[in-house]
């Protein structure tokens, strides 16, 4: 089955980090496990940038939440950026929940 889905990726060098989530995947047709770091490596330069410098299996990353209901997935990558958008490992730069960068 094809979910929208929810997702956690860290690089292990720098332990810098990143909250995501992803629908596109079901037009697609891969689940979350074909999609995320096969062919999806988010949407962040950041991460982009440390994948050149790196490598991709410099990262770990695991899927969070998988649902038929994007904004569910969604709704909970913006209560985890919320909870760590202060952390200066976190690589997410703005909260929609708070409005905050």
């Amino acid at each position: 089955m094809y979910l929208a889905y929810t997702y956690f990726i860290k690089n292990k060098i720098t332990n810098q980090f990143y909250y995501g989530s992803r629908c596109r995947n079901i037009k697609l047709k891969r689940t979350p496990q074909e999609d995320l770091w096969i062919h999806y490596f988010t949407s962040s330069n950041k991460i982009h940038k440390l994948i050149d410098i790196h490598g991709k299996e410099s990262f770990e990353f695991i899927i969070l939440l998988q649902d038929i209901n994007y904004k569910k997935c969604y709704d909970y990558e913006q209560i985890l950026i919320k909870e760590h958008v202060n952390d200066n490992k976190c690589l997410n730069m703005y909260c929609r929940l708070t409005n905050t960068f």
